[in-house]
């Protein structure tokens, strides 16, 4: 047996035996796993959608394309995830050719891009109520999603290999990047308005020839399109061309004389740095002529302090993530006829997004903390309000497109606008009492899943209280209103159930 076989075999075999010594982990899996079958059971036994499947490819197509965008982008930065620190302590001084190790690196961030799509099954239920779409077609897009995550992160890998992180290079790099998906859009534009607008036209225009031309995205499409319409031509190009690229980045990598050891060495560096210091990767430019923290006093200096390091990583209100969702909220507007429950219903799950990556959860741990002569909960609500430009920000970004999408009011944007925030503070609550209860302080899978289960059930009370209003005639704002009311009233308990966090 081979030295790359035995270490991959006995990595996941640990992470089996980690099942069982720690049951929270197995219960959360074992949840994740009744999800998934109860999904497909309900969608099975409903009857399927009869929407052209055109449609389906599309939506399917523009979500690899975000996945592509996404995750390349990062190489202008700090090149792939491929390798972490582990890897380089102990793969990268083993006597293995370099190949060999980059194979398993690239093996091993195979398995994390398929079990990142596993997140789009849960999809399957709504879609399936549009379009006559089967089991096997789920997990052929979930495969290619897997795929085109890979391959992103491959590509992502390459840019940082020939910029080596140098600005020129990088601006080089990014104006070809942006250059090249912006034509592929403006040809698409041009067809469209030549054509006429429609919904028909566009996912026409959409899933044609030339758009399967699209680095990665385009080409992982055109295989699970030739699959689907058992066009063996389209499939068999779409799986050549990607196996050229990874032939190609394989001997890019492993043959040029700038080796990619250090490369690797240097983002794996400051992949951990980031996530240590709770901050995106990136490169830190401080403005020399502000230094340390003019405002606040006592437990109030922690918000500004937030702020102070929020300015100097550059972190925007509105992250790359938010932009992704706003625009899958655009996507099932344009394609489902403004469908309110369902643009509304998914901006209230994508809510807890800027609750998790905001800097809260890491900062409980922080020594200075403790040391700040202020009563826990004082401390508690100013390092908890930093947070709150972000999702006020999402919030507002979301329930406008939503109001347009749908034709609705000022009155209904601002009482949507609360209502979800309201959900977010909810959210928040949920995960601190996790924190609490867990003494979690990393923002990992199993948190993140024991924060938004508990989460969903307390959100209950306030749909029934908005859905009972409507159903009495109250109209949408007053109902939104009602939700607001009782999920402050939630969030305010849930909050309170966690004053001591900061105590111990």
């Amino acid at each position: 047996m081979s030295a790359l076989v035995y270490l991959t075999l006995c990595k996941y075999k640990n992470k089996l035996l980690e099942l069982l010594h720690k049951p929270l982990k197995l219960i959360l899996a074992l949840g994740f796993a009744l999800l998934l079958v109860m999904n497909f059971s309900v969608a099975e036994a409903s009857p399927s959608g009869t929407r052209p499947l055109n449609e389906w490819s599309a939506i399917i197509f523009g979500f690899y394309i975000l996945c592509f965008v996404t995750e390349t982008v990062k190489g202008f930065q700090s090149g792939g995830a491929m390798f972490d620190m582990a890897d380089v302590n102990f793969l990268f001084v083993s006597p293995l050719k370099g190949a060999a190790v980059l194979s398993a690196g690239m093996f091993s961030r195979l398995g994390t891009s398929l079990w990142m799509g596993l997140a789009f099954i849960y999809q399957f239920a709504l879609l399936r109520s549009y379009y006559p779409i089967t089991p096997l077609y789920m997990l052929v897009a979930v495969i290619g999603y897997g795929v085109v995550a890979f391959l992103s992160q491959l590509a992502g890998m390459l840019i940082y290999f020939f910029t080596c992180g140098e600005a020129e290079r990088v601006k080089k790099a990014r104006a070809f990047f942006y250059g090249l998906c912006g034509a592929f859009f403006a040809v698409l534009a041009v067809r469209l308005f030549a054509s006429g607008v429609s919904l028909a036209s566009a996912v026409r225009l959409f899933t044609s020839g030339i758009m399967k031309l699209f680095p990665v995205a385009g080409w992982v499409y055109g295989a699970v399109d030739g699959l689907y319409k058992r066009d063996y031509l389209f499939l068999a190009a779409g799986i050549a061309v990607c196996l050229i690229f990874v032939a190609l980045c394989f001997y890019v990598f492993t043959r040029s004389r700038h080796g990619y050891y250090e490369d690797v060495l240097l983002s794996a560096e400051r992949n951990t740095e980031a996530k240590n210091e709770g901050r995106a990767v990136r490169e830190v430019k401080i403005n020399k002529g502000v230094s340390g923290i003019k405002r606040g006093r006592g437990a109030s200096v922690l918000f500004y302090k937030h702020m102070l390091e929020n300015r100097r990583t550059k972190s925007a209100l509105v992250s790359p993530t938010s932009v992704f969702y706003l625009v899958i909220i655009g996507i099932y507007g344009f394609i489902f006829g403004g469908d309110f429950t369902l643009l509304f219903s998914l901006s209230c799950m994508v809510s807890f997004l800027p609750v998790l990556s905001g800097r809260w959860l890491r900062e409980l741990s922080m020594p200075h903390v403790f040391l700040i002569p202020e009563p826990p909960v004082k401390k508690l609500f100013c390092i908890l309000v930093e947070m709150l430009p972000k999702i006020l920000a999402e919030g507002v970004l979301q329930c406008g497109l939503i109001c347009y999408i749908c034709h609705l009011g000022l009155s209904s944007f601002v009482t949507m606008t609360l209502a979800r925030l309201s959900v977010s503070l909810v959210l928040t609550g949920t995960a601190l009492l996790v924190s609490r209860l867990l003494r979690e302080r990393e923002k990992n899978g199993v948190f993140l899943a024991a924060s938004v289960a508990p989460g969903v059930i307390f959100l209950i009370p306030s749909v029934i209280v908005c859905v009972l209003a409507l159903n009495f005639g109250m109209g949408l704002g007053i109902g939104f209103i009602m939700m607001s009311a009782v999920n402050a009233l939630i969030s305010a308990i849930l909050i309170f159930a966690s004053r001591n966090i900061l105590r111990y």
